[in-house]
């Protein structure tokens, strides 16, 4: 990338970056989206810390924020990897992307496990969400904002993976303090005819 200005050029640059790293998002999101309608639920033991670390590491900025982990709870997690997976990757890529630039980010993540349920925080100190932009967050192809690079379409993959676990996804938030994202399914470490009675 041209850190100087060419033949006053640099904007015009700085403007394609933009769209390629749009453009990546939204391919990124797209194979995501395919992969999570396609693909069958597939149950298997999962430990937790471990995706946390390895959804930590593919995150293009990871080294921005500060991380906190919190996991509670010492029971078998049993769900779907990729599902898993697609959730804490747009959450994660969410909470770095809408960061606050004069603000060193702080991105908590808590998991509290029992043999019932799951259920996951992701809580930043970002820009936050107005009131009047919360409840849309989740629909497709919307944004919030124009300020960072995305497709629109990743909290609707992240929710439907959520949908698919049979869970569901909430959020609460505040602009310029942060957001807060709450999800839970069902931990699927019962007998399958067991599994009726926690729905």
């Amino acid at each position: 990338r041209l850190e100087e200005p060419v033949g006053g050029y640099l904007p015009y640059f700085d403007m394609i970056e933009t769209s390629v790293q749009r453009l990546d998002e939204y391919i990124k999101n797209i194979i995501g989206y395919y992969k999570n309608n396609r693909i069958e639920i597939t149950l298997e033991s999962i430990n937790i810390q471990q995706l946390i670390a390895t959804c930590i590491s593919m995150q293009s900025q990871h080294d921005a924020a500060s991380w906190e982990i919190d996991i509670q709870g010492d029971v078998p997690l049993i769900t779907d990897r990729q599902k898993l997976e697609i959730i804490f990757n747009n959450l994660l890529s969410n909470a770095l992307r809408y960061h606050q630039p004069e603000v060193p980010l702080v991105i908590r993540i808590e998991v509290k496990l029992d043999e019932s349920w799951v259920d996951i925080w992701v809580k930043d100190n970002g820009i936050g969400i107005s009131s009047a932009e919360i409840d849309k967050i989740f629909k497709m192809f919307y944004r919030a904002t124009n300020l960072n690079p995305g497709s629109g379409i990743g909290l609707y993959i992240t929710r439907d993976a959520v949908v698919r676990l049979n869970g569901h996804i909430d959020v609460s938030s505040e602009p310029q303090k942060g957001s807060v994202f709450h999800v839970r399914f069902p931990n699927r470490s019962l007998p399958d005819h067991l599994q009726h009675n926690i729905q």
